[in-house]
């Protein structure tokens, strides 16, 4: 698998520019945090499975011109913050 220096670009170039509506970052580094500002289509999500450990710059003028959303989910209820991330809290349950 080839690796990209600019996966929001290789993603923009996929979506014909319009990036996506959902992105999950794992890392929490201000690298990819940025990287998921750029990749999320106008007015789409990016929910924050990891966090930065201190201050990171972020590209916020990119994300509220185009209303990007941005959800911390941390602690034990993370399953169902990362519902309400991407589908408003109505995600579908396996479990009875």
């Amino acid at each position: 698998m080839q690796r990209y220096a600019m996966p929001s670009k290789r993603l923009r170039s996929l979506t014909d520019g319009k990036g996506v509506d959902y992105v999950m970052d794992c890392a929490g580094t201000e690298e990819t945090v940025n990287q998921a500002i750029l990749m999320c289509s106008r007015g789409g999500k990016i929910c924050l499975a990891a966090f930065p450990h201190g201050r990171v710059g972020i590209d916020l003028g990119h994300a509220v011109m185009n209303n990007i959303y941005l959800y911390g989910i941390r602690g034990k209820e993370e399953r169902g913050r990362a519902g309400n991330c991407t589908d408003g809290g109505k995600s579908a349950s396996t479990q009875p």
